[in-house]
């Protein structure tokens, strides 16, 4: 009996010591973290490129594929959204010559909202904080149109240095506004919600916060959503969808040229 109180209680000082540890860890983390210049950042294209159909200028949206940690703390998770643009597009063309597309990555978003300008090189070269990533596919085959896959990785790194609070360390999670105190979300409570549209690749946004591109299945949180899909040449649609905890709906939606 003295032997089993005494683990018993060499068990619970060894619990009581790692919760001082972790207390202390969490009460020593900073408030704010410096990303320094050239750290690398992987990402994954979530939209579908191909130089027949893309045009200069137009968005293209990825997702950073793996934590960026510094010092141990994660200051950019998985999951969090990037933003770029077509650069230059050339169709495929006679003699079998094969389309081009070159596109940028603009900036990623951290988890305080602060977009951290990227570039393609490892170096910085010039002031210039917008480089062009030619895409890592360049001809499919001879005399056919470039195509980048959903789902393409490709490497960016932080231009110049950034300085983010910590705090929100997970990318943000649609759901609906409300001045009550936040509750957690479970996997329950998430609706899947297949968007697609006629042109393809408007963009999506569900209580102002944007979610990717058509064709797209977005989670969202149940409960009263206002829903946005746009594409720059046409109107906006926008509605209030009421969505059931673990329900699963299709949005197709045509959008109307401007004049």
């Amino acid at each position: 009996m003295r032997c089993l109180s005494f683990r018993n209680a060499l068990s619970g000082l060894t619990q009581l010591a790692l919760l001082v540890q972790v207390s202390a860890a969490l009460a020593t983390q900073p408030a704010t973290i410096k990303i320094p210049d050239s750290t690398p950042i992987r990402l994954t294209v979530t939209d579908r490129l191909n130089s027949a159909t893309s045009e200069v200028d137009d968005i293209v949206h990825f997702e950073v594929a793996e934590d960026v940690r510094l010092r141990g703390i994660v200051v950019i998770p998985r999951g969090s959204m990037a933003s770029g643009h077509v650069v230059a597009v050339q169709h495929r063309q006679r003699m079998g010559k094969g389309g081009r597309l070159i596109f940028s990555v603009d900036f990623v978003r951290a988890p305080d909202g602060t977009d951290i300008s990227v570039r393609a090189q490892a170096e910085r070269k010039g002031k210039d904080k917008r480089s062009a990533m030619p895409s890592p596919l360049h001809v499919l085959g001879k005399g056919k149109d470039l195509e980048i896959p959903q789902g393409t990785h490709i490497l960016a790194y932080v231009n110049g240095n950034h300085e983010i609070s910590l705090g929100n360390n997970s990318p943000a999670v649609a759901s609906q506004a409300s001045s009550e105190p936040a509750t957690a979300v479970t996997p329950s409570d998430i609706s899947s919600v297949v968007v697609t549209s006629t042109p393809d690749h408007a963009e999506i946004s569900v209580d102002g916060k944007f979610l990717g591109t058509t064709p797209s299945t977005v989670r969202i949180a149940s409960g009263d959503h206002s829903v946005t899909i746009e594409k720059a040449g046409f109107k906006a649609w926008q509605r209030i969808m009421t969505l059931s905890p673990g329900g699963s709906i299709t949005l197709d939606v045509s959008l109307d040229k401007i004049p």
